[in-house]
Formats: structure tokens, sequence, C-alpha cells
């Protein structure tokens, strides 16, 4: 057995990666470890029948000059090249597939990403500008509040006012107080959080704000204590300030999406219940203005459409949105009372 593992190994490694790859790309699910034991086996077999049927015969074949070899693969490097060239400028021959598949066959996470945050990092200033006499909106939090700026961007709603955003770590958590909660933070965070930027470091900005957001993807220990959070903010009377609850779509597997109809994704709906915003509603009655994005966009039985009613994708990983996920939220959003009497003069 050593003897022909150490024969087919080369072969192994090259039949590997695109079985495992392949794998992963056409299953609805993570594969599991009997998964990759069969595809294991699978690789070994076919290494085997490579070794047997493609190598040795290659080896035994002594007809080939070295000129004849150089040519064979200076060919072959140029068919690749020009395959792979005309791959990366169609965005992976994207036109093969129906136009309402083109958003998903040529998703890209980093773009995706880029968008989330580049509006609000845009914004984060020490001071308002003393020029501009709109509104003051402050919007404090992870990267639920830069989800919060983009749907405000894309309904139009944030020219009302004159912006700035201060950055938390989600890991974080907004908080003030004198109890020492680096105990509710993951052991391998807490040195991060240290040196992260807390909410005290945001008060020259509340003091100068109109109105304050905070948004989210909270924590059951940060949301029992938001409310002695904000009564350590300061806030004087005239200034209003909205609480926006957690957001969750749900797992997001894009094979099953590809191969499910346009008409199917439409009407898609997955249950993603978000406890915290209950206990979110309960502590801050009377306290804040809240809004519970989840059951805006979900409804009271918590069943989260994937997709706006015109097809386009909600959100990239569950839980941040893209522009047109931004536009549609944000129409919900922006619906409520909450907002309602904002940025009126």
């Amino acid at each position: 057995l050593p003897v022909v593992l150490g024969l087919i190994s080369y072969i192994l490694y090259l039949w590997h990666q695109p079985l495992f790859a392949f794998a992963r790309l056409l299953s609805d699910v993570p594969l599991g470890l009997y998964d990759y034991a069969g595809l294991t086996i699978a690789a070994c077999v076919l290494s085997v029948i490579s070794w047997r049927y493609v190598e040795m015969p290659f080896r035994r074949c002594g007809g080939l000059s070295r000129r004849q070899v150089f040519v064979a693969m200076g060919l072959a490097t140029l068919v690749v090249m020009a395959v792979s060239t005309a791959g990366i400028t169609t965005k992976g021959f994207i036109a093969r597939y129906p136009v309402g598949d083109h958003e998903l066959v040529g998703r890209s996470p980093k773009s995706w990403g880029e968008y989330v945050v580049r509006r609000f990092d845009a914004l984060k200033q020490p001071a308002f500008a003393a020029e501009d006499g709109r509104p003051r909106l402050l919007v404090i939090g992870d990267s639920y509040a830069q989800d919060f700026i983009n749907m405000a961007a894309e309904t139009g709603w944030l020219n009302r006012f004159s912006v700035r955003t201060f950055y938390i770590p989600e890991k974080c958590q907004p908080y003030l107080g004198d109890e020492d909660v680096e105990v509710f933070i993951q052991d391998n965070f807490r040195t991060f959080c240290r040196k992260a930027p807390g909410l005290s470091e945001a008060v020259a900005l509340v003091n100068e704000a109109d109105i304050v957001v905070l948004s989210s993807l909270w924590h059951e220990w940060a949301a029992e204590r938001l409310a002695g959070t904000i009564a350590r903010m300061g806030l004087r009377p005239s200034q209003k300030l909205v609480v926006l609850g957690s957001k969750y779509f749900g797992p997001i597997n894009f094979n099953r999406l590809m191969r499910m109809p346009l008409a199917d994704r439409a009407s898609l709906r997955v249950r993603s219940p978000l406890p915290v915003n209950d206990l979110l509603r309960n502590r801050l009655a009377g306290i804040a203005r809240f809004v519970d994005a989840q059951d805006l966009i979900c409804g009271a039985d918590d069943r989260c459409r994937m997709f706006t009613p015109d097809n386009s994708l909600i959100a990239f990983d569950a839980g941040h949105l893209t522009a047109a996920g931004a536009a549609y939220v944000g129409h919900l959003v922006f619906g409520h009372p909450a907002f309602s009497d904002l940025g009126k003069q």
C-alpha cells in the first residue's frame, strides 16, 4: 500500500482538489466527514486508473523529442491562457446563464463587503460640519449601522441630514456603565475590545447631534443593559434616539438558489426568529424609539423573504444588505412611525 500511494501521490494531489471543490459547489449542505471520506476513496480510485492508463503509457512512449514536448506544452499553455482570459473578461462566461441568475452567478463577496462599509467610513469624522444647517444625525454601531446608512442613502432619506458615523465592533457592543462587562466578551476578543473605540469616546458627537441612531447585531448582555447605557448618554429632551433591532435572513445557499426557478425565489421564505429583538422591545418601552427591522422585513411569524419582489437578492450573507436589499428594506424601515417626524425642519 505505501508503494502504491507513493506511485499515485502526485496524481492524487491533482484529482482531490477538483473533486472536493465541485462537491462543495454542488452540495446544498456543508460536506461532512463521510462525504470527504467517500471523495478521498474516489480520488484514490481515479488516481490509480490515471496512473495505469495515462501516466505509464506516456512514460513508455519514447517517440517524442524534446522539441515536440516543448512545442506541445507551449501550445497547451497558450490555450489555457486564452480560455482563462475569456473567462475573466466575460465574468466566467456568465452569458450562458439566464439574466435573472447573473447576480448570483457573478456574486462578489469582496465587492458586496466594500459596498457595506464605503458610505459609513466616508462619514466618520470627529465633529459635525458647522456650516451645514441641516439636522445632525449620528449613527453608532457595527456593520448593521453600516447597513442603516446604506438604507438611508438608497432611499434618499440620508440627504435630509448632516451625518456622522461612529463604529463600535460587534464583538464589543455599545455600552456605558460601571459594570465589568468584559466577562461577556469572547476570550479571544477581549484584548481587541480594550483597544477598540467604545461608546464613551462618542460623547462629543452625541452632544452635537439632534438625532442618534443605535444599530447593532445585539448581544443579549448589551440588550439587557441598553436602558442603563442610554441613561448614561445624557441625551437632552430635544434630542431624538432611535434603536434598531437586529436582522437575520437565515443561511443562504447560493447553489440551491441558482437551481430554483425565478418564480419560486420570489415566494421563498426562511424562518429566522430573533429573540433579542423581543428583549429590546420590552426593555426600551418608554425610553427610546425602537424599530424591529426583523419584524418589518419578515412579519410576525419571522418568515423572511430572501429576494425583493423584482427578484434581487436582499442580503448576501444572511445579515448584510445588497444595494437592492438596502433600498427594499429602507423603504420598510423609514415607513415606521419612529422616523415619521425626523429630519423635518
